[in-house]
C-alpha cells in the first residue's frame, strides 16, 4: 500500500470487489436521471430561469456520490454504450470510451428539444489516508425552441474527497483479526 502512495488511481491495481457492476460509460449515462428538468428548461423563454435549471441539472449529477462508493470498471478503448429512453423518459444517449490512460469519455445525449454532449475525464490520486477524484471536462447544452437556440456550457469543477478511517480488532468469538474500513465521501464544488 505504501508503494502506491501519489500514484494516480487508474495505475493502481484494485481488487474487483471495490468495483461497482458498471462502467464508466453506463455511470455517465446515469446524470441524465434527472433530464426531466432540461425538458422543464427547454420550454421556458426567459435565459436566466433557463440558467437556473441547468445549474440545477449540473449539480444532480452528485446526487448519488455519497451513498456510491464504488469504483465503476475502466471501458476498454473503443467502447460504446447506448442507453435509449425515448419512450419512457424522452432522451437517449450514446457513449464512447476515447482514450484509455488517461480515461476519456465522449457522450451525446439528446431530448426532445435539447441536445448535449461532453467530454469527461478525471485525475486522482491516493494519498494514504484519502483518495482524491478531481472531475474534468466541458459539456456543451442547446435548447431548440424553434425559433433561438440557446446555447450553455458547463464544466465539472470541484473534487471528490474520499477519507478512509482503518480500524483493527480482534473478533474474539472467532479469534481472527478482522479490518473495519469507514469511507466518508466529501464534495467540494
Amino acid at each position: 500500500m505504501k508503494n502506491c502512495i501519489g500514484k494516480e488511481l487508474t495505475r493502481i491495481p484494485m481488487p474487483v470487489n471495490f468495483s461497482e457492476p458498471l462502467s464508466m460509460l453506463q455511470r455517465l449515462t446515469e446524470d441524465y436521471e434527472y433530464a426531466c428538468v432540461l425538458d422543464y428548461a427547454s420550454k421556458l423563454t426567459d435565459s436566466c430561469e433557463q440558467l437556473a435549471y441547468v445549474a440545477a441539472f449540473t449539480v444532480s449529477s452528485y446526487a448519488t456520490t455519497a451513498n456510491r462508493t464504488g469504483k465503476p470498471f475502466n471501458p476498454l478503448l473503443g467502447e460504446t454504450y447506448e442507453c435509449d429512453r425515448m419512450d419512457d423518459l424522452g432522451w437517449r444517449a450514446i457513449s464512447e470510451q476515447v482514450s484509455h490512460h488517461p480515461p476519456m469519455v465522449a457522450l451525446h445525449c439528446e431530448g426532445k428539444n435539447w441536445k448535449c454532449w461532453q467530454e469527461f475525464t478525471m485525475t486522482s490520486k491516493f494519498r494514504g489516508k484519502y483518495l482524491q477524484l478531481i472531475p474534468l471536462g466541458m459539456a456543451h447544452l442547446i435548447f431548440d425552441s424553434g425559433m433561438f437556440l440557446d446555447t450553455f456550457f458547463f464544466s465539472y469543477t470541484g473534487s471528490v474527497i474520499i477519507s478512509l478511517h482503518i480500524s483493527t480488532f480482534l473478533n474474539m468469538q472467532q479469534d481472527l483479526l478482522m479490518h473495519e474500513i469507514s469511507i466518508l465521501v466529501i464534495t467540494f464544488f
